[in-house]
């Protein structure tokens, strides 16, 4: 739970640090996160290799999902739902 932020207080969307996963892996996640969650992800390229990208407009969505299983302790790294 610790290798991930948001990207900005501004764009509400969610990274994940999995440069250490091999692209295959990162695109199958994608996949996962897209099909059984409807999640608006994709990869972004980094020096290092790939991370996975959660739009900000799949916060509220991802909240959702994953709200229950985070740690009191990491709470701080999710963004706060947008403002409507």
């Amino acid at each position: 739970m610790d290798d991930g932020s948001i990207k900005s207080n501004q764009s509400k969307g969610v990274v994940f640090n999995t440069q250490g996963f091999t692209k295959r892996d990162i695109e199958r996640l994608i996949g996962v996160l897209k099909s059984k969650f409807g999640l608006d992800a994709w990869e972004r390229k980094q020096k290092e290799g790939y991370q996975i990208y959660i739009s900000g407009n799949s916060l509220e969505k991802f909240l959702t999902e994953t709200e229950r299983w985070i740690y009191q302790s990491m709470r701080y790294k999710i963004p706060k739902a947008r403002r409507t």
